[in-house]
This record gives C-alpha cells, sequence and structure tokens, in this order.
C-alpha cells in the first residue's frame, strides 16, 4: 500500500482543479507551511480564511490537543472542512492523550460535525510493509512500528448562542 505505484497527474485532481476554475473564474489556493503550526495559524491575519484544511500525520504531535481544536476552529471559516488522516499515537510530551473515541466527543463539543470517521482494520507500517506482515506474509522482524488510520472529515458549524448570535467574532484568540 505504501509503496504502490501512482500516477500523476491524477486526472480526477485535474478535472475538480479545471471545473473550479470555469465557475470562480480564480485558481485554487493551496499552501504547504513548515513551522511550528501553533505559533503559525493562531494568528488573528489567519482566522476564518481556510475552507478545507487537510492534516496528515498532524493530530498526534500535538502537546495540548484542545489548542490544536481551537486553532482549527480559528482558520476554518463556517462549514469549513478539516480532512485528517494518520495516527493517534500522542507525543511523550503530550499533555493530554484522548482515546479515538474521546477525540471524537472533543471535536463534536468543540462544534464540528463529523461527516465521515473511520480507524483501519489494518495495520500500516511506519518504514516497511514487510515489517508487520500481511495476508501470507510473515513480518521480517519480532518488532515492529505500525499504526491504524484514523481517518475523518469534519465540518465546523456555525456556532451560535442562546439569543441565536454567532459566539465566533467574540472570541479573542490567546493562545
Amino acid at each position: 500500500k505504501r509503496f504502490e505505484m501512482e500516477v500523476f497527474p491524477d486526472q480526477q485532481a485535474f478535472n475538480s482543479y479545471k471545473d473550479y476554475h470555469d465557475l470562480t473564474s480564480t485558481h485554487p489556493n493551496l499552501s504547504f507551511t513548515i513551522g511550528d503550526f501553533v505559533s503559525t495559524y493562531s494568528q488573528q491575519s489567519k482566522q476564518n480564511r481556510y475552507d478545507v484544511v487537510a492534516t496528515s500525520f498532524f493530530i498526534d504531535t500535538a502537546t495540548n490537543i484542545y489548542e490544536y481544536i481551537y486553532i482549527m476552529k480559528h482558520l476554518l471559516d463556517t462549514n469549513g472542512i478539516w480532512v485528517n488522516c494518520g495516527p493517534v499515537q500522542w507525543h511523550p510530551c503530550a499533555l493530554l492523550r484522548p482515546t479515538v473515541e474521546q477525540l471524537k466527543d472533543m471535536l463534536q463539543v468543540a462544534g464540528f460535525e463529523l461527516i465521515s470517521w473511520s480507524i483501519a482494520d489494518d495495520l500500516v507500517a511506519y518504514r516497511h510493509p514487510d515489517d508487520v506482515g500481511g495476508t501470507g506474509l510473515e513480518a521480517r522482524y519480532t518488532r515492529s512500528e505500525a499504526y491504524r488510520p484514523l481517518r475523518f472529515v469534519a465540518r465546523l458549524a456555525e456556532s451560535q448562542d442562546d439569543d441565536g448570535n454567532s459566539d465566533d467574532e467574540d472570541l479573542s484568540l490567546k493562545i
């Protein structure tokens, strides 16, 4: 799985790009940033800036998962989508290490609607697929490092108070 050949450009992705351009007369904005997530994306200038955020091998790097969730809410516009794929094997310095079910509850309480949520049945090796064996295969070693990817798609719903007012404008970001 990890080392299977893929051919690029992917025709479906190319067609989606063309459709987007035809509808909006603009090009989609894709960015890639290397650096500290909290300090880079907690800035006020990033608020409600993104329609979609995709994270890969990311969630379990959090020292404080609540901080990551809050920043995702800060980044996404109303009805924005968060797509995630990766392990949930918390960093040793993590203050909290919620289970996958606890993480699911945390996202829902934070105002995310879970469109899709799945944990892979098969293990994926971090280094080489033969490390964990597989159907009819024996593992190369007695110890392996592997994970079952958590995949989810979550939509940020508009949060409202009891009077029906959105409370996003009143939240100051102090992280």
